[in-house]
C-alpha cells in the first residue's frame, strides 16, 4: 500500500497545519485515490513529448518505455512541444504561475 495511502490522515493534517507551506486546504477537500495518468499501475501514458510511460507500482512515476526518436528518420520532422504553452505533461497555466509568485511575494512581470 503506498505511504500516501498509508498515512493519509496523519500526512492531511501536516498540511493542514501549515498553510504558509502547503497553501490553503481543507480537509477531506483532495481525492488521494485520484492519480495522474503517469502515476498509475498497469497504464500507459503519453505525454506532451510524444514518450509513452508505462507504471508498475501506483504512487510512484512510471518509466518512459518508448520515444519519438526510437527511429532518427523521425528527427528530422520531429516537433517538440510549445514549451511556453505546455509542460511536461499538460497544457501550462500562466494565471495559475502568476497567483503563486505573487502569493509567495514574487515580483511579477
Amino acid at each position: 500500500m503506498p505511504n500516501r495511502k498509508r498515512y493519509r490522515e496523519k500526512l492531511e493534517s501536516i498540511v493542514d497545519r501549515h498553510p504558509l507551506i502547503f497553501g490553503a486546504y481543507e480537509k477531506g477537500g483532495k481525492d488521494f485515490d485520484e492519480m495522474p495518468p503517469v502515476y498509475r499501475a498497469g497504464e500507459y501514458y503519453t505525454d506532451n513529448w510524444e514518450c509513452v510511460w508505462y507504471n508498475i507500482q501506483e504512487g510512484l512515476e512510471g518509466q518512459v518505455v518508448a520515444h519519438p526518436s526510437a527511429d532518427r528518420k523521425v528527427l528530422e520532422i520531429y516537433q517538440p512541444p510549445d514549451f511556453m504553452a505546455r509542460t511536461e505533461r499538460k497544457e501550462r497555466d500562466w494565471d495559475k504561475t502568476k497567483r503563486i509568485m505573487k502569493n509567495a511575494g514574487r515580483k511579477v512581470f
